[in-house]
């Protein structure tokens, strides 16, 4: 009777499978960090072909700006609870990086010496980027790249909050354009947004690096000048 060693092996061929076609990047390294396994998403994510990574030293895959104190922290944790979990940035074959949500597992004999460490990660640049725009629209107006009221109001507190401290000056401007309405209802929104869009881009060009120009909305703007007393605001 073989039905148990049939069983095994097609237990064998479903994990091989799993591995296989799994969406995650699945890496099998020794106990010396050299590559022993890696499934197909591996190296379409990382560019390298699969006789190119079988025997690399997953260092390789570290970004030169990475911080060697990061990841030696992960490795102690690693050998400390046996798996680790979290963000790090990866290095592609042509030097491109990219963020990654990894996991780290540690295979161990009956003795408790380590064998084998199994990376698992997933590219979330896609999620990264959108999480960036989601935050560049809370913070920005759509139309002219601005910062919105949030935004404006945030770096008003802090140049409040500076003042408090160094008993410095700051000087706020409101501007709104005399009779827009009439640019919108003779030639159309579409030649009032690009009007308001060139405004924007010359007060930005009109200022120091470390003013803010805003949009409140509508016809509206606001300029922070930090460390500007009223003569200089009224330059």
């Amino acid at each position: 009777d073989i039905t148990a060693t049939k069983q095994l092996e097609e237990r064998e061929r479903l994990a091989a499978k799993v591995f296989d076609n799994s969406i995650e990047a699945i890496l099998i390294m020794d106990a010396g960090r050299k590559i022993v396994m890696a499934n197909q998403a591996s190296t379409r994510i990382t560019g390298y072909a699969a006789e190119e990574i079988i025997g690399m030293d997953v260092i390789q895959f570290r970004p030169e700006a990475e911080d060697a104190g990061f990841y030696a922290e992960v490795y102690r944790a690693l050998n400390a609870e046996g798996a680790w979990q979290g963000e790090i940035w990866r290095k592609r074959k042509d030097g491109e990086t990219y963020p990654a949500l990894a996991s780290l597992s540690m295979l161990k004999d009956p003795e408790g010496n380590p064998t084998y460490t199994i990376l698992q990660e997933i590219d979330i640049s896609a999620q990264k980027e959108f999480e960036q725009r989601i935050r560049h629209l809370a913070y920005r107006d759509a139309l002219t790249e601005l910062p919105n009221r949030i935004l404006l109001r945030d770096r008003v507190e802090q140049c409040i909050a500076s003042l408090g401290r160094e008993k410095g000056t700051l000087a706020l401007l409101f501007l709104d354009l005399d009779h827009f309405k009439n640019i919108n209802d003779s030639l159309g929104h579409a030649v009032g947004d690009h009007l308001l869009k060139e405004i924007a881009l010359r007060l930005n060009e009109s200022m120091r690096q470390m003013d803010t120009v805003g949009r409140l909305g509508g016809d509206e703007f606001l300029v922070l000048l930090p460390e500007a007393d009223a003569d200089a605001a009224a330059h």
